[in-house]
C-alpha cells in the first residue's frame, strides 16, 4: 500500500511539472533578418495589426542605442537628434559618416526601411526593437560596403549665379622707402599675403568625393568664360584636392621714388569664378553610372593693379 501511495505522488509530481513546462512556452519570435546592398536600398516588413511601437533602434557595432530625429504622421519633426523611438505613426532618420537609414512607419504594422549607400570600409549592422504589448520584435538589417566607383567623365556648366565677380584687394602689399636722392625701384605688386590662383571643387552630396579620393584622378578644369560658354584648359587638377598656386612671382614694376621717406600700397583686382560641374561615374560591380553635382571655383588675381603713395 505505502508502495502504490509513493509510485502516486512521484507521477502526479511528473504531471504538475510537465503542465507547468506547457503553460510557459517561449513566445519570443525569432529576429527577422534583413540585408540591403551596399548601395543602398529599400524593403518593408509586414507585421500586421497591433499597436507596433519602435522602442529602440541599436547599432550592433557596441550594442550601443542609436540617436537621430524623429517625425511625426505629418511629416513634423518631433525630437532632433534624440534617442530613436516611436510611438505609433511617423519616421525616424539617421544620418552618419557616409551612411543612413529612415525606418518610415506610415501604416499600422508595415514598416518601410530605407538605407543610403554604405561608403565606408566596413559593413553597417543595427536592430530595430519593437513592442506591441503582447509581443516583441526585433528587425536585424546588415548592409556590406559598396563596390565603388571609377571616373568616366566630368562636364562643366553654368548655372544661375556662376560666372565671374570682381572686387578689389586693397593694401596687399605695403613699402616704406628712405632716399636720400630721388631714385627708381622695382617692386612686385603681387607680393603679398596669400596672392595665389586658388581653385577647388565642393558639393552638398556626401559622396562626392569619397569614391576617388584615393585614386588622385586628374580632370581638366575652366580657363575662361566667354559669351556663357566655358573653355578648358589644358592645365589639370586633382579631383576633390585644393589647388594653389604662385602668381607672377617674378613680375615687376618700376617706380619712381622722391628723396625722403615714402610710402606706398599696392591694390590688386581679383576674380571669383564658379562654373557648376557633373561627374560620372562608372559602379565597379554593376557598370551603372553615378552622377555627382557642384561648383569648382577659383579665385585668382586679374593682373590688373594701382600703386598708391600713403602720407
Amino acid at each position: 500500500m505505502k508502495l502504490h501511495i509513493r509510485l502516486l505522488a512521484i507521477l502526479f509530481t511528473f504531471a504538475v511539472v510537465s503542465c507547468e513546462k506547457h503553460d510557459e512556452p517561449d513566445t519570443t519570435p525569432d529576429p527577422i533578418q534583413l540585408e540591403i546592398a551596399g548601395e543602398g536600398g529599400a524593403t518593408e516588413v509586414a507585421l500586421g495589426a497591433g499597436d507596433w511601437q519602435i522602442v529602440s533602434v541599436v547599432n550592433a557595432d557596441g550594442n550601443m542605442r542609436m540617436f537621430g530625429d524623429v517625425y511625426n504622421a505629418e511629416g513634423e519633426i518631433i525630437w532632433k537628434n534624440e534617442l530613436l523611438k516611436l510611438n505609433g505613426l511617423g519616421r525616424l532618420a539617421w544620418s552618419g559618416t557616409l551612411r543612413g537609414f529612415q525606418v518610415i512607419h506610415k501604416t499600422p504594422g508595415l514598416f518601410h526601411i530605407q538605407l543610403q549607400e554604405n561608403a565606408l570600409d566596413r559593413p553597417f549592422c543595427f536592430i530595430i526593437k519593437l513592442d506591441n504589448g503582447l509581443t516583441t520584435q526585433e528587425i536585424v538589417v546588415e548592409q556590406p560596403t559598396s563596390a565603388g566607383y571609377n571616373f568616366e567623365r566630368i562636364e562643366y556648366f553654368l548655372e544661375e549665379g556662376d560666372g565671374d565677380s570682381l572686387y578689389v584687394r586693397e593694401r596687399v602689399a605695403t613699402y616704406q622707402f628712405t632716399y636720400s636722392t630721388p631714385i627708381e625701384v622695382s617692386i612686385n605688386p603681387f607680393n603679398g599675403p596669400n596672392v595665389v590662383v586658388n581653385s577647388h571643387f565642393e558639393s552638398d552630396d556626401k559622396y562626392a568625393f569619397v569614391w576617388l579620393e584615393n585614386d588622385a584622378v586628374e580632370v581638366p578644369v575652366p580657363s575662361h568664360i566667354t559669351e556663357d560658354t566655358v573653355y578648358l584648359s589644358a592645365q589639370q587638377s586633382i579631383y576633390g584636392g585644393i589647388s594653389n598656386e604662385p602668381y607672377q612671382s617674378d613680375f615687376k614694376v618700376t617706380i619712381a621714388l622722391p628723396a625722403g621717406q615714402s610710402n606706398y600700397a599696392s591694390y590688386i583686382e581679383e576674380r571669383r569664378r564658379v562654373v557648376s560641374y557633373r561627374l560620372t561615374m562608372t559602379h565597379k560591380g554593376t557598370g551603372d553610372s553615378k552622377v555627382v553635382e557642384g561648383k569648382w571655383i577659383e579665385i585668382s588675381p586679374t593682373g590688373r593693379y594701382e600703386i598708391k603713395k600713403e602720407d
